[in-house]
């Protein structure tokens, strides 16, 4: 027996619904188009009939959205907009019946368990080994020629599948500006790889730079404001899953945090940017908290959500037939995101802070690893929507996450014979890796004493120190 909780329809339309023994009450498609109107607003979401007549002012995206489908089957519209399993249990208090039997379509959402979605890991991995195989074997990533079809195909065609793999996604009404800086964000990044292949003098200090970099800070604080209240408030891997769940609020405004890092960080390697922060006393105070201090200073403001606990409460978000290759992914993007935390972001910035790294070779290898660390952060969140809209099968999605985290080691390969000169260095910020894992006051107190260490050398202040650095 199902068991409705909802208005009763009008007296006028009684005679035109059906109720069986078993108490279901089924109503024609042909009268739920009689109620298209603000004043009676039926709709029809998997062959269930929503009276939406008193919810309309209280829709998260507004009330165009209902009204456009009113009377209408939306069940598409409502699969692309996404919704939380709070809404979805929501949405019960407005089912008043279900369309008639003769006139049900098939409601199953299209899964991807096809020999494509299998090999694709492998696939993708190949290509990955190929590029990567590449950039060692000529020792550079300077194509800088426009009929180089390298650049053409590392530039354009990632961003270009992606937006056509997920057009119909573009002309949603719902979280509109959400969506439209997506759509910017793709076409600025696939020209930022492009000009960078093929025209690197002038990108580099092109508009490309900081558009593309401000766009994806846009796109983090618009997803908290748009989208984040529709989303359950904690994070229990849901990124790292297969099942039909929305990310947490918790893993959006943490994204937050990692684009301001990458913004940072990104501007750090080019000249331009980097005189420009140097040029004030507060500039300065902006590149030790952002150099040394991140962790301390900025990461208290924004929630933290764990990997760990992504594989510990993994039950409820993965299924059975993709536990072993998310157990691997999970573990895979620990170790890049700890690896980045400390060599990418510490080492690399400080080295930088103490002019290091400077020569033009070793600037564009910089701007090349923090431009692929842009889209590993900005489109995560992309790959999750494409993913919950069944776009993407979880496995493509999650494997093109792996390749985006894991593109800048390429950069980091043709680093490491510079790294050799500052090996003292290195062994500073491999005592900090093992720090990471102690109580949060050691680990703060560290972050001091290396900022207090480093900043006084640059200051002239601990003159003897050089020693003990290179």
């Amino acid at each position: 027996m199902t068991d409705y909780k909802t208005a009763t329809p009008d007296t006028k339309t009684k005679e035109k619904i059906n109720q069986d023994v078993d108490n279901k009450v089924y109503i024609s498609r042909s009268e739920v188009e009689n109620h298209a109107d603000p004043t009676s607003l039926w709709l029809v979401i998997k062959n269930q009939v929503y009276d939406l007549t008193k919810f309309q002012s209280r829709h998260p995206g507004g009330k165009v959205v209902l009204r456009d489908v009113g009377g209408k089957d939306g069940t598409e519209a409502w699969r692309l907009a996404g919704h939380s399993p709070k809404a979805i249990e929501q949405m019960k208090e407005y089912v008043i019946g279900e369309i008639s039997p003769d006139e049900k379509q098939e409601t199953e959402v299209i899964t991807y368990n096809n020999k494509l979605s299998e090999i694709f890991p492998y696939i993708s991995g190949v290509i990955f080994s190929l590029f990567l195989y590449f950039c060692i074997m000529h020792t550079d990533i300077h194509l800088e020629s426009k009929s180089d079809i390298l650049g053409l195909v590392l530039g354009l065609l990632p961003s270009v599948l992606l937006i056509l793999n997920a057009l119909p996604l573009w002309l949603g009404r719902v979280f509109r500006v959400h969506r439209i800086g997506g759509l910017c964000y793709l076409i600025q990044y696939a020209f930022s790889w492009y000009y960078f292949f093929t025209d690197y003098n002038w990108f580099k200090d092109s508009f490309l730079v900081w558009t593309l970099l401000l766009n994806g800070c846009t796109q983090s604080i618009s997803a908290i404001i748009e989208i984040g209240h529709t989303l359950n408030p904690h994070d229990k891997g849901e990124y790292f899953g297969n099942t039909p769940q929305t990310i947490s609020r918790d893993f959006v405004i943490e994204n937050l945090f990692y684009q301001l890092i990458v913004t940072f960080s990104s501007l750090y390697y080019y000249p331009r940017y980097f005189n420009a922060i140097r040029s004030n006393i507060f500039g300065k105070a902006i590149e030790i908290v952002f150099v040394f201090l991140p962790y301390l200073v900025l990461r208290p403001f924004f929630p933290k959500t764990s990997l760990r606990n992504a594989v510990k409460e993994n039950s409820t978000v993965i299924t059975e037939d993709n536990r072993l290759f998310t157990l691997i992914s999970t573990w895979a993007i620990r170790f890049i995101l700890l690896f980045g935390k400390h060599y990418i972001g510490y080492f690399t910035n400080t080295l930088r802070f103490l002019g290091g790294l400077s020569t033009p070779e070793e600037e564009k290898l910089l701007q090349f690893m923090m431009l692929a660390n842009a889209g590993s952060v900005t489109i995560s969140v992309f790959l999750h929507t494409l993913k919950f809209k069944n776009k993407l099968s979880p496995r493509v999605a999650l494997t093109i996450y792996l390749m985006f985290v894991y593109t800048p080691v390429i950069a980091i390969i043709q680093l490491i014979p510079r790294y050799f000169a500052f090996w003292k260095m290195f062994i500073i910020f491999t005592i900090g890796l093992f720090v990471n894992f102690t109580p949060s006051y050691i680990i703060h107190s560290w972050s001091v004493i290396v900022a207090a260490w480093f900043v006084s050398y640059q200051n002239g202040l601990i003159p003897d120190a050089h020693n003990w650095i290179f």
